[in-house]
């Protein structure tokens, strides 16, 4: 098919029809013409000879461009993203192929934890100091400013230390501290100073008592009202003749003597006089229950006088205990054994033993501490 000539204002289309092949030999001017080619995907437009030049709008040279254009690859993109480039992994021993996956292979491989790098504790830096202070300094330390080691300002340290004698302590004893003589003493030292001036006055002293204390070898006269510790000595010896030896102000009973000559007790001192005169003592018993006890029943006479029944509850006591029983009142006088008491009488069926009849009398003996024997005016309940 021929060209086909298209004027439009002042320039001519040249229009290619789909199915022709053409070759343009002879150069158009671009302010003449302008190409134009229904193209499908499977066909192309050749251009040979000169070059096609373009308005300035859209400036395209076929001869270099060309060969721009062929070193990119087919569907190329200006915004490529890293998994779109591709990546050699020969030389560094990654799995990726694409710039992407061997960027996050090497994050996957990174330590973030400073804690899990390895080789933190390689001594591989001799030329520092050791934390431990196992490695020896070579050379000297200056500080700049004030510097300060284990919280010391050392420079203020030493010039404090240079004032300081050689085998200065801070605990010195008079021995070491030098004394000047003056006067009467020669003494070169403190302690040798004090030794020769208590000698001196020890000697001039001899006569006189150590506040210390120490030994007289004589009696001591007080002047008016004179004391010794706030005491009037005077007064103090006065009252404690008064008072007879080993007397006390808390004496009890038992401490108390007594004279039993006119008495007939047996007794020798005061409490022991009341409890004999206790035991023997006629008790008389107006409720309905009595119960003995060593200290109290021993040696009496307990009469009963209640019209009612009088129960007599025998207790444990003292072997050889014993005490009489009298019956001066209406009411019946019953005998019972407290817990881990046995009672024992003649008269006891089984049930027991009373006071037979008004006036009766009857014995109490403690045979042992819980056994109680019973005898006299008795009747079985």
């Amino acid at each position: 098919m021929p060209i086909t000539e298209f004027p439009i204002v002042t320039k001519t289309v040249l229009e290619l029809a789909e199915t022709d092949d053409k070759t343009i030999d002879t150069a158009l001017d671009a302010t003449d013409y302008v190409l134009g080619h229904d193209q499908s995907a499977s066909e192309s437009v050749a251009f040979t000879g000169a070059a096609i030049t373009a308005t300035a709008n859209a400036a395209f040279a076929a001869s270099t461009d060309k060969a721009k254009l062929d070193g990119i690859e087919v569907l190329a993109t200006a915004d490529q993203s890293a998994a779109e480039v591709p990546y050699d992994n020969a030389a560094s021993g990654l799995t990726a192929t694409d710039v992407q996956s061997a960027i996050d292979e090497l994050d996957a491989a990174s330590v973030t934890d400073h804690g899990a790098l390895t080789g933190l504790g390689d001594d591989d830096h001799t030329q520092y100091l050791l934390v431990d202070g196992t490695r020896a300094m070579t050379g000297n330390i200056t500080m700049t400013g004030v510097g300060t080691v284990d919280g010391r300002d050392v420079s203020a340290d030493g010039s404090k230390l240079d004032g300081i004698e050689i085998g200065a302590t801070a605990d010195q004893s008079a021995a070491e501290v030098v004394f000047t003589p003056d006067g009467d003493i020669a003494a070169a030292t403190v302690q040798a100073a004090i030794v020769e001036v208590r000698d001196d006055t020890e000697i001039k002293l001899d006569d006189k008592l150590d506040l210390a204390g120490g030994t007289m070898t004589g009696n001591i006269t007080m002047t008016g009202a004179g004391t010794v510790d706030g005491r009037d000595l005077s007064v103090d010896g006065t009252k404690l003749d008064g008072i007879e030896s080993g007397a006390t102000a808390d004496q009890s009973a038992a401490e108390v003597s007594y004279d039993n000559t006119a008495s007939g007790l047996t007794a020798g001192n005061v409490k022991s006089a009341i409890d004999e005169l206790a035991r023997i003592k006629t008790v008389t018993e107006s409720g309905t229950s009595y119960t003995t006890s060593s200290a109290l029943t021993n040696g009496r006479n307990v009469t009963t006088t209640n019209g009612a029944t009088v129960t007599v509850t025998a207790a444990s006591g003292v072997a050889g205990d014993s005490c009489v029983f009298s019956k001066a009142g209406a009411g019946d006088v019953e005998f019972a054994a407290d817990g881990g008491v046995t009672i024992r009488s003649a008269a006891d069926t089984g049930s027991g033993v009373k006071i037979e009849a008004l006036y009766g009398q009857c014995t109490l003996t403690w045979r042992t501490a819980t056994e109680v024997w019973v005898s006299g005016d008795l009747v079985s309940q």
